[in-house]
C-alpha cells in the first residue's frame, strides 16, 4: 500500500511496522494465520535458475526473519511470472516485497537492513 506522506500526519499499524521512503510512507500489513497470530510474507523475486545476488538475497532475508524471531514466510517468486507481472509489473532483479510492498529491487540488502524493515 503506497501513500503519499503529508508532513505531522502518521498512518498507524496495529503491529507499528511502517516504512518511510520519501516522499511516500509505506506501511506493512499482515496476513492472519487461522490461530489468529500474525504472519509477515516476504517475497524474494528473482530469475530462475536464480542468480548469485537472488541467492543471497533470499539467505539475507531468511538469516533476518531467524534474527528477528518473528512468524513469517519466506518465498522465492520468479519476475516473469504471471503472478508477478500482474501483482508488481515488471522488476528489476532481485527485488523484495514485504506483505504485498517492494520495498527494494535491482539491490541486495544485507540481513540487517532487513531485520531493521521487520521491526519497524
Amino acid at each position: 500500500m503506497l501513500q503519499p506522506s503529508i508532513p505531522g500526519a502518521s498512518i498507524s499499524d496495529p503491529r507499528g511496522f511502517v516504512i518511510w521512503l520519501w516522499p511516500y510512507k509505506i506501511t506493512l500489513t499482515s496476513n492472519m494465520k487461522q490461530e489468529g497470530e500474525l504472519l509477515i510474507h516476504l517475497e524474494v523475486i528473482g530469475l530462475d535458475p536464480p542468480c548469485d545476488k537472488c541467492t543471497e538475497l533470499l539467505n539475507n532475508a531468511k538469516d533476518a526473519v531467524a534474527n528477528t524471531g518473528i512468524e513469517a514466510r519466506v518465498e522465492k517468486k520468479w519476475t516473469l511470472s504471471e503472478e508477478i507481472r500482474g501483482k508488481y509489473g515488471l522488476l528489476m532483479s532481485p527485488a523484495l516485497a514485504i506483505d504485498g510492498v517492494v520495498v527494494t529491487q535491482g539491490k541486495v540488502y544485507k540481513t540487517e537492513r532487513i531485520v531493521g524493515l521487520l521491526q519497524g
